[in-house]
């Protein structure tokens, strides 16, 4: 897949997401490397708008747009770790938003803003 590039979107310019994506990858992401050790990958991170595109700013998409969410995985895992690490952000970050994104019975992401 190819990277979303940068882009003043939403009401907000470059910088202003750039911003965003530093504080996301300071208050969540490296707290949960610290913890839990280099486990993850970062599946879903900036998020372009496409023109004409409307989208609930209480979405989990709206947030990656502006910089301050994203998905991570953790290959050959299976369900309880992301139970562990959903429990474990529950109890100890600040976020607006956590899900557990799912393929039938098997977990393969969490959901993050």
């Amino acid at each position: 897949s190819e990277a979303a590039q940068l882009v003043s979107q939403l009401g907000l310019t470059d910088v202003q997401i750039a911003n965003n994506m530093q504080v996301l990858a300071y208050t969540i992401l490296e707290k949960i490397r610290n913890e839990f050790g280099d486990i993850f990958t970062i599946t879903e991170g900036l998020y372009v708008k496409y023109a004409n595109e409307k989208y609930d700013q209480d979405s989990f998409a709206y947030d990656r747009m502006i910089g301050l969410g994203c998905g991570i995985q953790f290959p050959e895992s299976d369900n309880k770790i992301y139970f562990d690490v959903a429990q474990w952000c529950m109890n100890n970050l600040v976020f607006e938003k956590l899900g557990l994104e799912c393929n039938g019975k098997k977990i393969n992401a969490i959901a993050l803003s």
